[in-house]
């Protein structure tokens, strides 16, 4: 947390130094991003017998406005990925679950600017968002199966740093990294590289 505020304080005194500069960053983005999310929490009570895993894959699309060459605000869409496990427990009883999780964010974003074509970024901001789980249970002999469903609701802050390079006043790449806080019970870490192109 120290380093992102470092780098958006940076950025937000560093905003005034040429109203020329700032016009000319001043305008609309958009971009889409890849990556791997994983789920820091999500295996650490599961018991013996059972396989868990809490990485998969992660995307995001954003949008937003350069109000000059530091300051930004973005709103985004993730697909977050699932959690997924499956095991034998209780002297026989087949498992199989898995929760998937989608949010959307709201973030406001300090670059830093070194150079005309790098810089280094934090966002800071609130997400809201869905979890969708599903589960199984069967026994070795039987043919049918229980299962059950449910979805809930996750909302709370956020907060990434990246590093973006311009290869063009209007493309762009970045990479980063970005956190979404007590997402059902644990936090979610998403590291991703993604393509820019603004208006």
């Amino acid at each position: 947390m120290k380093a992102l505020t470092v780098v958006l304080g940076t950025a937000i005194l560093a905003g005034s130094h040429s109203v020329l500069a700032q016009q000319s960053e001043r305008g609309w983005y958009a971009g889409l991003s890849v990556g791997q999310a994983q789920f820091s929490d999500a295996c650490a009570k599961v018991g013996t017998g059972v396989s868990c895993e809490d990485k998969d894959g992660a995307w995001r699309i954003f949008g937003g406005y350069e109000f000059n060459r530091n300051l930004a605000v973005e709103i985004g869409y993730a697909d977050l990925g699932e959690a997924k496990g499956s095991g034998t427990i209780g002297g026989g009883i087949n498992i199989q679950g898995n929760s998937k999780a989608t949010a959307f964010d709201v973030v406001g974003v300090g670059t830093l600017p070194i150079g005309e074509r790098f810089g280094v970024y934090g966002k800071l901001g609130l997400y809201a968002g869905e979890i969708s789980g599903h589960g199984t249970a069967s026994l070795p002999n039987f043919p049918s199966s229980q299962s059950t469903t449910g979805d809930d609701s996750a909302s709370g802050g956020t907060f990434g740093l990246g590093a973006r390079y311009s290869f063009t006043r209007h493309v762009a790449a970045r990479v980063e990294w970005q956190r979404y806080l007590d997402f059902g019970g644990t936090d979610v870490d998403v590291l991703s590289v993604g393509g820019v192109f603004r208006f």
